[in-house]
């Protein structure tokens, strides 16, 4: 087995859901395997360090935090969370906190308390027929836009037509997208 860091979102090959998120570190089996994900610049193997304690990191609303400053800050909302727990159920935990103990959180880590509108989506995953991948946001006036990655910093696609299997993204000045589906007739 061997670690490789995500490069480029891509979906696996094998099952076709599974989709593995850039930064993110994922354990793959087969030296082919790991070989063909790094000649294709989708990852790069993360050499083993077993000296070194890893640090775990948790998702506190959209911010990566590491485990023991989030276990402290849960402690100081009055949240006991037993420090060997994983970061997917402390993740679930602050989840279900109530508003106020959210605030409280977000407060201590400086995250800005936004109220996301209901009729917004954060975002969607589209992969492209040439196997890259943007992202659809679609903001609370139903208005559309469009992002893919420019030196792995998150950017505005630049004005054209991409296609998936089933949409043709048609992409305006500063990302603005609108959005056709495909008729499988047409194919």
């Amino acid at each position: 087995m061997a670690k490789v860091k995500v490069i480029v979102p891509f979906r696996d090959i094998f099952d076709k859901v599974t989709q593995y998120e850039v930064g993110k570190v994922y354990e793959f089996e087969g030296e082919a395997r790991v070989k063909n994900l790094v000649n294709r610049g989708w990852g790069e193997v993360v050499p083993e360090t077993p000296s070194a304690p890893s640090v775990v990191f948790v998702n506190v609303f959209g911010k990566e935090i590491e485990k023991k400053a989030v276990l402290d800050a849960l402690k100081s909302v009055g949240e006991v969370v037993p420090h060997l727990t994983g970061a997917p159920k402390i993740e679930e935990k602050i989840a279900e906190l109530s508003d106020e103990k959210k605030a409280e959180l977000k407060a201590i880590f400086g995250i800005e308390n936004t109220t996301i509108s209901k009729t917004e989506t954060v975002g969607e995953n589209v992969e492209l027929i040439d196997g890259s991948f943007i992202e659809i946001v679609t903001n609370p006036d139903g208005s559309k836009l469009a992002f893919g990655e420019d030196n792995g910093e998150k950017a505005p696609l630049a004005s054209g037509e991409y296609r998936s299997a089933t949409h043709i993204y048609t992409v305006g000045d500063a990302g603005a997208v609108s959005v056709a589906e495909i008729d499988p007739k047409d194919e």
